[in-house]
């Protein structure tokens, strides 16, 4: 993912599972009115990456907790999310 030109650090995210040919977009000019959102499960996500920018209006939440899968390596998979240090800049002072 690039933004402004400059590519955005997602270490948090594996190329494992990327269909062919999936990997790459056009990119997605958005203005002031539209956002960008992507899946959690890229390579099965329905998202800006196929239906474009999306309104603020028709966003309704923002996920805060992983629980699903309940268990993952013979531990509890529970987690708070917080955002990744690369959208700190981003993100919008509500």
């Amino acid at each position: 993912m690039f933004i402004n030109g400059k590519r955005l650090e997602q270490g948090f995210i594996t190329a494992a599972g990327v269909p062919p040919g999936q990997a790459s977009f056009p990119a997605l000019k958005l203005d002031e009115a539209g956002y960008s959102i992507m899946g959690d499960n890229r390579t099965h996500s329905a998202d800006s990456r196929f239906y474009g920018p999306i309104p603020l209006r028709l966003i309704a939440g923002r996920a805060s907790a992983v629980i699903w899968p309940p268990r993952r390596g013979g531990r509890v998979n529970w987690r708070l999310l917080r955002p990744p240090e690369a959208f700190a800049a981003l993100t919008p002072q509500l």
